[in-house]
């Protein structure tokens, strides 16, 4: 009886634990060691093990401290949304080696999902090889039923061939080549750069097709039976290939093709784009070179897609045959695919399709835009509309300059509001704009009348303030309405019944309350009423100590929790101690900050700051520091320690990273 007492609490804990081995099972990783644990189990043979990270985790990788890619996963790895950094992989120093796969994972016919590989390096070099090299952030060769779901990489991946004979090297942001089954929810911020040199490709492969492949998420395999889905996913990484005397050595029709989002050989790519800059350069190179935003090689579909990354060539060359030609386009570069919905921001002397018009897409197949209607809402509606998965965030006071990709919350997306000002302006009688569902940001109208306001209405006689919601294009008419007087605020206690102590009937207006949120030492904050009825306004009357520099002070209100800040508005008298808060719906809350940066944010001693529109970066050791844009642009890139000041930077919100930690900031 004890004994079989033993052996059942034993196989409990195991189950408990996770590690039942030799069967497949969900592991929790929270830890270095736990993870490294995994890959040796997974590599030595329990390649059906399922794993499910709890933590964020660095591998503080480093030359003597690598990366063992896993290979031949067949489980379920759950990233859980967290963070796995400092993944080290680096074969230069034995160029001669067989190549075969890199990246976090080596090869996976499995499912990885909710990963995110950050600040991470993987350094390869080709050597001569009969064999193809697959290169990935994420992993190096997806096969079969293999899926990857909401995964990204953001480090750098370093590619080098020189003097060598190979059958074909595959290099993505997230996989280096995918066969048959879908990529979705993905993103490549990485780099990827590319230094190849008097290499020849197809050598042997007689007849061989296979070369070299560059994409900010992926590539599809020549030889796959099914259709690639790629959808919802994007690039912001760069693509930097010098190519030099790049021979094919038995079939010059194929050769080079580089992109944005993915080598597309029979891919269908869904509501993807690339703002990713991709160079290529080099000379004497013999064979056809596809170059594009999208996708750089023949590719069945794409629909919903733009792209407004710049594409830059310098003196690209090719001889030795009459097939090597470059094609290259802010979509595509070459023909052979269906489009719909597509979008790019054009670029001198590129089409949207190929190298030259046989290449061109058919009219209305692709839309150019310019900068304005990317950043306005136009794009992000028509998208919408068309049936993309788009939204943009147009209610805050900076805007994103580009759609914003999986519109998750019906706050981001666009619609069309037209404005009739009737006769309440005789400078404007009508206005069109792209709204967010819920952030209308109509405009304040007053009246001269007395007992009047003005307000917006629909067909129906409807009225919407700043803050209704929609789910529809709408139009909407100013019209001047009588003012409702205010009654006294209710006192408690004096209802009808105990289930209404305050009097107030059950169809009665609204009231909404006003807070203080944050007010900083030396500054009071005064309100001419702590209760406001739905559509009025309240005065905001600030005092200042003497001691307070009033020079630094901002003072901002939001509507509602989860609203947006916005500035004060001074009263019509233009006093400097008086603001005015005009159209409550919600409640109301104010800030005032003084000398104190605003936008802090800590962690291990490091800081980042906003203040009079500089940002401030404090490092207490030397770290490698980039300042990105929400475009995705690196406009900073510095290995410092101490403190850092960033000016002559636009108004907008800006990603900051230091080593391994990001923040959020806005100016």
């Amino acid at each position: 009886m004890k004994t079989r007492i033993f052996t059942l609490l034993i196989a409990f804990l195991a189950t408990l634990s996770g590690a039942v081995w030799g069967q497949e099972t969900t592991i929790s990783i929270g830890d270095a060691a736990g993870l490294k644990a995994f890959a040796e189990r997974v590599n030595d043979g329990e390649t059906t093990l399922n794993a499910v990270l709890t933590n964020d985790i660095n591998l503080d990788g480093s030359i003597t401290n690598q990366w063992t890619p896993i290979e031949d996963f067949r489980g379920t790895f759950d990233g859980n949304g967290h963070i796995i950094s400092g993944v080290y992989i680096d074969n230069t120093s034995g160029t001669d080696d067989n190549s075969d796969t890199f990246g976090f994972f080596g090869s996976t016919s499995g499912t990885i999902r909710n990963l995110n590989i950050k600040s991470s390096n993987i350094n390869v070099s080709i050597g001569d090889d009969t064999g193809e090299s697959y290169i990935g952030g994420v992993a190096g060769h997806v096969e079969n039923s293999g899926t990857i779901i909401k995964c990204s990489f953001d480090g750098k991946i370093n590619i080098k061939a020189k003097e060598v004979k190979t059958t074909g090297i595959y290099v993505g942001g997230i996989c280096g080549v995918y066969e048959n089954k879908a990529i979705e929810s993905c993103y490549n911020a990485g780099a990827i750069n590319a230094s190849i040199d008097n290499v020849s490709f197809g050598a042997y492969n007689p007849g061989g097709t296979l070369a070299l492949y560059i994409s900010g998420i992926c590539n599809a395999s020549k030889g796959m039976s099914g259709t690639l889905s790629i959808e919802n996913s994007y690039n912001i990484g760069l693509i930097d290939v010098s190519v030099n005397g790049f021979k094919h050595s038995t079939n010059v029709l194929y050769g080079l093709s580089i992109s944005g989002i993915a080598r597309g050989y029979k891919s269908n790519i869904t509501s993807c784009y690339n703002t990713g800059k991709i160079k290529v350069s080099g000379s004497n190179n013999d064979c056809i070179m596809n170059i594009g935003g999208i996708t750089g090689d023949v590719t069945s579909e794409i629909n919903y897609c733009y792209n407004t990354g710049t594409i830059e060539t310098t003196e690209l060359t090719n001889t030795g045959s009459t097939a090597a030609i470059t094609m290259y386009g802010s979509i595509s570069g070459t023909a052979g695919t269906t489009y719909s919905n597509n979008y790019y921001l054009p670029q001198d002397g590129l089409n949207a399709v190929g190298g030259n018009e046989s290449y061109n897409a058919k009219d209305g197949e692709i839309e150019k835009a310019t900068e304005e209607e990317f950043i306005d809402g136009t794009v992000a509606y028509e998208l919408r509309k068309a049936g993309g998965n788009y939204g943009q965030d147009l209610h805050s006071n900076t805007p994103a300059e580009s759609p914003t990709l999986l519109c998750f919350t019906p706050d981001d997306a666009v619609y069309k509001l037209t404005l009739n000002y009737g006769d309440v302006n005789a400078d404007k009688e009508t206005e069109e704009k792209f709204v967010n569902s819920k952030y209308l940001r109509l405009p304040e109208l007053t009246t001269e009348e007395e007992g009047k306001r003005i307000g917006w209405f629909d067909t129906n006689g409807t009225e919407y303030t700043s803050e209704s919601e929609i789910t529809d294009d709408i139009s909407l008419t100013a019209k001047v309405v009588e003012q409702t007087e205010e009654p006294e605020e209710p006192t408690p206690g004096e209802g009808d019944d105990d289930d209404n102590p305050g009097g107030i009937v059950p169809d009665a207006p609204k009231y909404y309350n006003i807070y203080e949120d944050e007010i900083c030492e030396g500054v009071t904050v005064e309100f001419s009423r702590d209760v406001v009825k739905e559509g009025q306004s309240v005065l905001v009357t600030i005092t200042v100590d003497e001691e307070f520099d009033a020079t630094k002070m901002t003072l901002k209100f939001k509507r509602s929790l989860f609203g947006y800040w916005e500035d004060l508005t001074l009263t019509p008298t233009e006093n400097p101690n008086e603001y005015i808060i005009q159209n409550i719906y919600t409640d109301i809350y104010v800030r005032a900050e003084g000398t104190v940066p605003t936008g802090i944010e800590q962690i291990a001693g490091a800081q980042v700051y906003t203040r009079d529109g500089s940002l401030f970066v404090r490092t207490p050791q030397p770290e490698q520091v980039l300042v990105i844009s929400a475009s995705g642009a690196i406009l900073k890139n510095e290995r410092f320690a101490g403190l850092r000041q960033f000016d002559n930077l636009q108004r907008g919100v800006y990603i900051i990273c230091i080593g391994n930690e990001r923040f959020k900031v806005r100016i």
